[in-house]
């Protein structure tokens, strides 16, 4: 069979690079548009120069006008010749697996043929030799099929080339963009053909933006990804791809204006930030290439989420490993504490891991969601450790307020998968991890509408949530991974530090799962702890990792006992062993933890040796 540039390596990673670029151009052209039109010249300035001036800009509106408007019949043929290359990449492998049986076939039966020649001494009886005929018979009309199939996938291709040069060559000349620009059927929002927004309140119901962009003609489609690119990038209901398309363009145009800002030395401390956050973004979408067990190629990472300088500077995004709108299982991972958008690549690391976990045995889409203001200490200088801005945010982490918020924008993020899900209904984990467990608990507690929920490294599941019920969950939907070493998990519970009840209790009524119990540890082995036994829980070949992706697919856990003490002893008991060592004074605080100290102290060696 011929070699066919149908995208080799898989029509994601390679055809649409592409479309993004210019589809980034189209936003940048049409962002000069729309800043023209709307400011002008200063008001009140007059005379001669202001004519003048207003004379440029106007030219200059103008001519971004044109631009854009040849931007967008571009990339609306560079989208459509992606899908083509996608489904056309399918058919090659279909017809290169023809091939590859027709060949296997054609040599099993010249063996079978010389085997019965050898036996028989060439005389070959006759029904023997008809059914070798028939058989060879039915190769020559496979064969001839086959090559049926090449000459139109040959044909396929070079129509799609074809109409994607066409629609390139109608715009390849400012007369040709400006006729374009003047298309009273453009579909453009300057355009009199130019699909609106639906109302506000429709942009509040996923399922009601995904039944009005489903409504739109392709060109509309690819006219408000130009025109109202920020709004579609967050846009819950939005099919998984075009949000893909939008935040994609939208990084690149960022990253291109801030590098030449720094290439110029004009960088402030702001941007510098957005420009670290771009760059992670960047390096989650694009720094990783991993392979779809099913069909050997490159997976391709959607970017569901994209704000370089929400939440004063920390930024959001979300990025999915598969697609969520047709997965039978999707698992939404939530992290917590020291998370922006700017270790959205550590995070990711994460996601993959339960992905090859799995090792393709189920149709699993993985989502990394740093899509709330998770508490977080950035250090760029030393200055920052006297911020009171950057203490407030780190010390947000005793504070359920940013879980809370943060389950309230899950719950829309859920709300907007289900209603993009073109299947049949996802199995939907929420996974939350640390301070991210409190705001996945929030979430299901404010009603997510998630199947199953998995609480790791949990602090406690928010105030007022004493047992699953509190959640809107029962007991065989709500899965709790904590380590017996697990500091963080010895917070919660009846303490000031933690963040609602331990849902590692058996009280809770949650089903917990097996998980490394973690290194002993010491005062001088605090890092160790946090960096271990905290961190551990989707580590490559790990107990709890298994139980991630079993729960994640649907499939039976490893489950274990819940707790019957407080997770305070446990910390308590930690502190009490410390003291009870030669040389080592503890400073605790609080009447309670004294007492509580003071009887461990009797001889309660054996009770707290096995967790410190």
């Amino acid at each position: 069979m011929p070699e066919l540039d149908v995208c080799p390596g898989g029509a994601a990673p390679r055809c649409d690079v592409v479309t993004t670029s210019v589809r980034a151009a189209g936003l940048a052209a049409a962002a000069s548009t729309a800043e023209t039109r709307a400011h002008g010249t200063p008001g009140g300035w007059e005379g001669v120069a202001a004519g003048a001036a207003g004379s440029a800009l106007a030219t200059f509106g103008r001519d971004a006008d044109v631009a854009t408007a040849a931007l967008e019949v571009a990339v609306t043929a560079l989208d459509r010749y992606d899908a083509e290359m996608v489904d056309l990449a399918r058919r090659r492998d279909d017809v290169e697996a023809d091939r590859v049986g027709l060949g296997r076939d054609i040599d099993d039966l010249a063996r079978r043929a010389a085997a019965v020649e050898a036996a028989t001494g060439g005389d070959v009886g006759p029904a023997v030799a008809a059914d070798l005929r028939d058989e060879a018979a039915l190769l020559r009309r496979r064969h001839v099929a086959h090559e049926g199939a090449v000459v139109a996938l040959e044909w396929a291709v070079r129509a799609a080339e074809d109409r994607l040069l066409a629609a390139l060559a109608h715009v390849d000349t400012v007369g040709e963009a400006g006729a374009a620009a003047d298309d009273p059927d453009r579909p453009g929002p300057a355009g009199p053909a130019g699909p609106g927004l639906p109302p506000g309140g429709v942009l509040d119901d996923p399922d009601a933006v995904h039944a009005w962009w489903r409504g739109l003609a392709p060109e509309e489609r690819e006219s408000l990804k130009l025109h109202r690119p920020e709004l579609l990038g967050a846009l819950d209901g939005l099919p998984a791809a075009d949000r893909d398309d939008v935040n994609r363009a939208l990084l690149e145009r960022e990253i291109d204006a801030l590098t030449a800002l720094g290439a110029a030395g004009a960088l402030t401390a702001a941007q510098r930030r957005r420009l670290q956050n771009a760059l992670g973004a960047r390096d989650a979408v694009y720094g990783r290439t991993v392979t779809d067990h099913e069909t050997d190629e490159p997976l391709r990472p959607l970017l569901l989420l994209y704000d370089a300088g929400a939440f004063g500077g920390d930024g959001r995004g979300a990025v999915a490993f598969g697609d969520p709108d047709t997965a039978d299982h999707t698992l939404v991972m939530v992290p917590g504490f020291g998370n922006d958008l700017a270790s959205l690549p550590d995070r990711t690391e994460d996601a993959l891991r339960v992905l090859e976990a799995d090792g393709g045995e189920h149709d699993l889409a993985v989502v990394t969601w740093i899509g709330y203001d998770a508490p977080d200490l950035h250090v760029d200088g030393v200055g920052d450790l006297v911020d009171p801005g950057v203490l407030g945010d780190a010390g947000a982490v005793a504070d359920e307020t940013k879980a809370r918020d943060g389950g309230a924008a899950l719950v829309e993020f859920v709300d907007g998968l289900r209603a993009a899900d073109e299947l049949d209904p996802s199995h939907l984990t929420m996974l939350g991890h640390s301070y991210g467990s409190t705001t996945a608990a929030w979430s299901a507690a404010l009603g997510a509408d998630a199947d199953d929920l998995v609480l790791t490294g949990s602090p406690g599941a928010g105030e007022g949530h004493d047992t699953v019920g509190d959640l809107g969950l029962t007991g065989d939907h709500v899965f709790v991974l904590a380590a017996e070493r697990d500091p963080i998990t010895w917070l919660g519970g009846d303490s000031p530090l933690g963040l609602g009840p331990d849902p590692a209790q058996d009280s809770f009524g949650g089903t917990r799962l097996d998980a490394w119990d973690g290194r002993r540890f010491g005062p001088g082995d605090l890092g160790t702890a946090f960096t271990e036994n905290h961190g551990s829980y989707t580590d490559e070949h790990s107990r709890s990792l298994g139980n991630v992706v079993a729960v994640a697919t649907g499939e039976d856990p490893t489950v274990v006992e819940g707790r019957d003490t407080p997770a305070r002893d446990r910390l308590t008991g930690w502190v009490a062993g410390i003291t009870m060592q030669p040389g080592v004074d503890a400073v605790v605080g609080g009447a309670e933890l004294a007492e509580h100290l003071g009887a461990l102290r009797d001889g309660g060696r054996v009770v707290v040796g096995s967790l410190w």
